[in-house]
């Protein structure tokens, strides 16, 4: 899945450029215009993503005499996701950026209520095709973004059904995931835009403890998280 969303990222980039090549002789535009609206200098935003997440463990446990399989997984909605990106434009075609975001949640685990939560960082970018200020496609943008993602779920104290005890129960799936998304930009002045956009991301991460406490001990989980956003922004 992050093979195809680096070759996604790869084939968008490919066509802003040569969009970029093709309209950058069209001649100048004045600067002191309203509608000039250029992706030169300081790149920053402030997104508000409404989305549903799947999170998903599958353990595989064995030297004990029998080996042990089970599968544990969140689904839910994020109430919203909050991220701020910060960075600057190239060639006025695209802007590269480092983000920060934090987010928390509702759901669903082994079908007993749950909350959630996901922080995350990385490097991302945006690539905006269209280079004619006076088309309507001018909005339009793509991402790309690949990072870390530390999400949580704590149960509460229903896990009475699940493990036996009163005490909270507490499950990470920490990931390391990549996300492209498309989206557009209106203008309401010549430094700043509201946008909205749809993204999709997927994250894994395997954890091996193998030889823990003796040499034919085997612990593997593999943990693989799916989110999909809306996502209203802010943009500079």
């Amino acid at each position: 899945m992050i093979k195809i969303i680096l070759a996604t990222a790869l084939i968008l980039a490919t066509f802003t450029f040569a969009q970029f090549g093709q309209t950058s002789k069209t001649g100048s535009v004045d600067k002191n215009d309203y509608y000039y609206h250029p992706h030169t200098g300081l790149y920053f935003t402030t997104n508000l993503t409404f989305g549903y997440a799947s999170l998903n463990s599958h353990h595989e446990e064995s030297g004990w005499g029998d080996d042990e399989t089970w599968n544990t997984s969140f689904t839910g909605w994020w109430t919203p996701y909050i991220e701020t990106r910060l960075g600057g434009y190239y060639s006025d075609v695209a802007a590269f950026y480092g983000a920060i975001g934090f987010g928390c949640g509702i759901g669903e685990y082994e079908k007993i209520d749950a909350s959630s939560t996901k922080m995350l960082f990385g490097l991302g970018g945006e690539f905006y095709p269209f280079q004619n200020k006076e088309s309507a496609l001018y909005g339009i943008f793509f991402g790309i973004f690949f990072g870390a993602a530390i999400e949580g779920v704590e149960v509460g104290k229903a896990t009475v059904l699940l493990d036996e005890k009163r005490s909270d129960k507490k499950e990470n799936f920490h990931n390391i995931f990549g996300r492209i998304e498309a989206g557009y930009d209106w203008w309401f002045s010549t430094r700043w835009r509201a946008g909205v956009a749809f993204n999709y991301s997927y994250g894994r991460f395997v954890n091996n403890e193998n030889g823990r406490f003796y040499e034919s001990y085997k612990d593997r989980e593999v943990i693989s998280n799916h989110n999909f956003g809306l996502t209203i922004r802010i943009a500079h």
